[in-house]
């Protein structure tokens, strides 16, 4: 079985857990373990690695302290009965469903599956296979696809060369032209399901016994080989160009790399022959090395792009540290240097599985877990009520048609068709829900779709069922129900005793004004004119007439690109220095009445300014730093109401911290170091 990929941090966690349930706090009767508070400080931080015994003592206790408030504001909420209240109660079941199902699935169904696809990918696999396609079927019921398929299976299985039989019977002319050998290798989760159980079952040189039916046609395999798996590093020489090669260069290209593999055979280094004679530019200055590891199942290591045709099976046919023969490809003419080799890095790998399982496999799976559960729980569909059922349908249709029960009599519908957790449902109940449920609507009215419809019709039920215990099966879904619970009742115990007593205090906004109205200053305001020109040509032009004497508001009145600025000419009153951006282009130090300024760039054009007036900063009133002092107040009225009410909880839930585990937690955290 393939270890997962928590299982590689196994001694740190084994370690870690000596303090994990070490008592550090205790409030009211809850206890505060070390490892509550260090998960909470990896989640609220975004530390994943950091833990709080690694730093100074400070922050361990002010973080303490914090998680001490939160869980005080919890139990609050508790006495206050929110746990009982029935919005918070339907929120949770609502909710429980949602936040269960990754869990549930992931334990149950998916983890198996993935370490099942991850054992596999500890191996190549190369096989043959013929397929007879479904559409191959002639009028002659001896023709008929399954029939030749078993009639080619059963020739195999006595020994008949396999690769002629492919040539014989194979839909696929491309791989019956080879055998039936398929030329790329194979790992877990890079072939179709069916195909892959088999193959992983098989020893080399075997033929499958049976028929394998996809959607594809009908398969008949046999392994050819199977090896473990490993990814190479690899350096190139390539005599040649990645753009090919002329055919009549063949004879000079064969001397110059047989030339080229005598000098590495005695001991030349094999990069600096790279940077001198290679054809692949893309490779050549990093002396040949390509940039990825690579697998022949699964390709280049990070994108998954094959090597050209010819150049793996050499590859892999040397050792670390071997340098290949002359070999020709598309390209010309390869020498090849293996510089490392390595197993797979099961804990990238197993990222990578997982996206492919849950974008390819996990929804079939889902739906064949959950009806794998149903036996296990008590469904049963009653035979002879669905027999009847069926008699009273049109079973070539489906139930969108309106009066598709229009037959069924009233004694028919009160009989029992299933059976789950106790409670019999009746062909009547089944009409209803399957009428009301979008889901359910188009099923087949055959056998086999109303018994799926039954299943559909249970599979809420079935999941609250088989998950009903899976907070004490799974302890982190259990922390994570049980945190989310916390949150809906503490956001109410908020609201009560912070929100809606957060009503506006012009008493504490004055009193806090007072104590800080030296902050509260105006900006320099410039009350000034501007003439806007696009071109730096004209503006200089405007400029230099002003600085000869011409009169500002004509030439504004005149001259002025900004829109609607001409019949003002060219006034734009009182300005605030910061916040105006024409303003903020000149700088208080230099601004003075009766100053001419430009043209200086401003947006997509120039801007000449004249400053008639200049108001320095002053202290605002309380009217004109209301705005501004308005959040500050709120913020003070809310943390005072939150200290007021830690305060009176912390008199009925008495609080204590542990210090001596705390020094025991910290001696063993410099002891790691």
């Amino acid at each position: 079985m393939c270890a997962s990929p928590s299982l590689f941090l196994g001694v740190n966690v084994s370690l870690a857990s000596l303090v994990d349930d070490k008592v550090i706090a205790t409030v009211g009767s809850e206890d505060i373990i070390y490892g509550q508070v260090q998960s909470a400080y990896q989640k609220n931080l975004s530390r994943e690695e950091k833990r709080l015994f690694k730093l100074h003592p400070d922050s361990l206790y002010n973080f303490l302290n914090l998680y001490i408030d939160y869980r005080l504001k919890v139990l609050d909420a508790i006495d206050k009965g929110y746990l009982q209240d029935s919005s918070v109660v339907e929120e949770i079941n609502s909710n429980r469903r949602m936040l269960a199902e990754s869990f549930f699935f992931d334990r149950y169904m998916m983890g198996p599956k993935l370490e099942k696809i991850m054992d596999r990918r500890k191996w190549d696999l190369k096989f043959a296979y013929i397929i007879i396609s479904k559409q191959d079927e002639g009028k002659n019921l001896a023709k008929t696809a399954p029939h030749r398929a078993r009639a080619c299976l059963q020739r195999a299985l006595k020994g008949e060369d396999f690769g002629l039989l492919a040539k014989e019977y194979s839909a696929d002319s491309k791989s019956a032209h080879k055998g039936g050998v398929v030329d790329k290798y194979i790992t877990g989760a890079r072939i179709q399901k069916p195909l892959e159980d088999v193959l992983y079952g098989l020893k080399v040189g075997e033929v499958y016994e049976q028929v394998v039916e996809t959607s594809y046609g009908y398969f008949i395999v046999k392994l050819l080989e199977k090896e473990p798996r490993k990814l190479l590093k690899t350096r190139h020489l390539l005599i040649g160009s990645l753009g090919g090669y002329q055919s009549d260069d063949s004879l000079a290209m064969q001397k110059r790399a047989d030339s080229l593999y005598s000098l590495l055979k005695n001991g030349a280094d094999f990069a600096e022959l790279v940077k001198a004679n290679s054809g692949d530019d893309e490779s050549k200055e990093n002396g040949g090395l390509f940039k990825e590891y690579y697998s022949r199942s699964t390709g280049q290591e990070e994108s998954g792009n094959p090597i050209i045709a010819g150049f793996e099976s050499v590859m892999f046919g040397l050792k670390k540290g071997e340098i290949s023969a002359p070999f020709w490809t598309d390209y010309g003419i390869h020498i090849i240097k293996i510089e490392d080799i390595k197993d797979p890095d099961i804990e990238k790998e197993y990222k990578k599985v997982k996206k492919l399982y849950k974008r390819i496999y996990y929804a079939a799976d889902r739906e064949s877990y959950l009806d794998s559960l149903s036996g296990a729980f008590g469904f049963e569909i009653v035979e002879k009520s669905l027999n009847t059922l069926l008699s009273k349908v049109d079973t070539n249709k489906t139930n969108l048609g309106k009066e598709w029960d229009k037959n069924i009599g009233e004694s028919e519908r009160k009989l029992t068709l299933f059976k789950f957790n106790n409670n019999d449902y009746s062909i009547n109940q089944f009409i209803n829900l399957s009428n009301a449920k979008s889901k359910l609507r188009g099923f087949a009215l055959n056998k086999r779709g109303i018994q799926e419809a039954c299943l559909k019709l249970i599979d809420d039920e079935l999941f609250s069922v088989a998950s009903f215990d899976l907070e004490k099966e799974v302890p982190e879904f259990g922390n994570l129900l049980s945190e989310f619970r916390d949150g809906i009742i503490l956001f109410k115990a908020e609201d009560e005793e912070v929100w809606q007593k957060k009503s506006f205090d012009s008493t504490l906004a004055r009193t806090y004004f007072d104590s800080t109205s030296s902050r509260y200053v105006t900006n320099y305001v410039y009350d000034m004119s501007e003439i806007f020109i696009i071109t730096k040509r004209e503006a200089s032009e405007v400029f230099d007439a002003l600085s000869n004497g011409a009169d500002f508001d004509s030439l504004a009145a005149l001259r002025t690109q900004r829109s609607s600025y001409r019949e003002k000419k060219g006034r734009m009153g009182k300005l605030d220095a910061k916040r105006d951006k024409v303003a903020s282009l000149i700088l208080p130090s230099e601004a003075k009445a009766g100053k001419l300024f430009g043209p200086i760039e401003s947006g997509k054009g120039y801007s000449i300014i004249k400053i008639h007036s200049v108001e320095a900063p002053r202290q605002k009133t309380f009217n004109e730093a209301f705005q501004s002092l308005a959040p500050r107040v709120q913020d003070i009225l809310q943390s005072n109401l939150r200290k007021q009410w830690l305060q009176r909880v912390r008199t009925k839930h008495k609080v204590k911290i542990n210090k001596s585990n705390i020094d025991e937690i910290f001696k063993y955290g410099k002891s790691q170091k």
